[in-house]
């Protein structure tokens, strides 16, 4: 696997998921999901996304945003592994 690919997984997860829980501590005052905090972690990773892999990098952060927002699965392993995945396959 690309490094750099291998490294962006991890990112999306260390900065994205830290904007998601800042934006919604801070609108909603409580823990949960919430649409504003996923809002706020696409458009972060994909700053991110867009710096590293152009088009290809905007993908990658929909993907780790949708892996984020499921509550059935830790978001701490499905962001960075369906991130990997996709990446790899595309």
């Amino acid at each position: 696997m690309d490094r750099i690919l291998a490294g962006l997984s991890m990112l999306f997860m260390a900065v994205g998921d830290s904007a998601t829980g800042l934006v919604r501590s801070r609108i909603l005052k409580e823990r949960g999901k919430h649409i504003s905090g996923s809002i706020a972690m696409f458009i972060i990773c994909s700053a991110i996304g867009y710096y590293f892999y152009g088009v290809k990098g905007l993908l990658l952060s929909a993907i780790a945003t949708l892996a984020e927002y499921q509550p059935w699965v830790d978001d701490n392993i499905s962001v960075p592994l369906l991130t990997a995945l996709t990446g790899i396959l595309i």
